[in-house]
């Protein structure tokens, strides 16, 4: 059960900072450094990356990228799909 509880923390932890890397560096630019090394643009690939792998090898059921959540009212009608 600790195994489930930390690899939900790591994950929620790798999620959100790749949610704020990608909103302070949404508009393209590479401008700017994070932890004095990386380019906004290579942080946030490399976090995509370790979260990809992550995910494939935890074994939990985490998955990335996340599925896209349907637009309202679809998923109450599949005929629409």
């Amino acid at each position: 059960m600790k195994s489930k509880d930390l690899g939900k923390k790591v994950f929620e932890a790798l999620k959100e900072l790749h949610q704020t890397l990608s909103e302070k560096y949404k508009d393209g630019t590479t401008a700017g450094e994070v932890k004095g090394k990386y380019t906004g643009t290579e942080a946030i690939t490399q976090i995509d990356a370790c979260l990809k792998t992550f995910c494939e090898k935890a074994g939990l059921e985490h998955k990335w990228p996340e599925a896209a959540a349907a637009p309202e009212g679809m998923e109450a009608n599949p005929e629409m799909m």
